[in-house]
């Protein structure tokens, strides 16, 4: 594919995990001119590249929904093309296999999500820019994006427009920017450890958490 760097939107997003896909979308249905950038080959983030492919649930636990819009129907998208079902408490069918019990949560396909994300991406017609990195911004007086630049297999150039959204998660055009961002120097993560004596069952449990240094610098 050849990218056209002349081609001005109304809004760039930036970072095409599954919430940029989400803003993405949104801005497409309403009728603007949507570039999105990802530096993967791969959409979907860490839900589909990372293989964390549990649909986070949509409900409080208490069996009542708190969460609707793309994010349910980003859901119901990652079932497509998955073996798994949701439950029966949430539309799914008897006896379907899955893991979840009454949470509105799901077990997906990572690979069939992409193809369910890249569907909806088309007939939004989102122009979805792979391989692309962001290299630099360019700011008007008043510090406000109106361009940034990237490269990837066609070489390097500029994409201008109105808007951008940074859904990257490492925060690249507000550090780009010259925008403050911060990451703590410690944070606690809880670690699943997986053990399994000679002869015996697989035994999972949550170690103790643990200091990890966060990815990062603070500024």
């Amino acid at each position: 594919m050849t990218f056209d760097f002349n081609t001005r939107y109304d809004i760039v997003v930036s970072g095409a995990g599954i919430a940029g896909v989400a803003a993405a979308l949104a801005a497409a249905r309403r009728g603007h001119k949507v570039a999105l950038l990802e530096k993967q080959f791969l959409i979907g983030g860490l839900a589909t590249s990372g293989l964390i492919y549990i649909y986070l649930p949509l409900c409080d636990g208490r069996e009542t929904q708190v969460t609707f819009g793309i994010a349910e129907e980003l859901l119901h998208k990652s079932l497509e093309y998955s073996p798994f079902d949701l439950n029966t408490r949430w539309g799914g069918p008897q006896g379907g296999r899955t893991y979840r019990e009454k949470r509105f949560e799901c077990d997906f396909s990572p690979a069939g999500f992409t193809l369910s994300l890249d569907k909806l991406l088309k007939e939004a017609d989102v122009d979805l820019w792979l391989d692309t990195r962001v290299c630099a911004v360019r700011l008007a007086q008043d510090n406000k994006i109106t361009a940034v630049e990237v490269e990837n297999t066609s070489g390097r150039g500029v994409i201008t427009a109105e808007q951008f959204v940074d859904a990257t998660g490492e925060a690249v055009l507000i550090r780009r920017a010259g925008g403050t961002t911060y990451a703590p120097a410690q944070n606690f993560q809880a670690m699943w450890m997986i053990e399994r004596a000679p002869g015996e069952k697989l035994a999972y449990h949550m170690t103790d958490a643990i200091h990890v240094k966060a990815l990062g610098n603070a500024s």
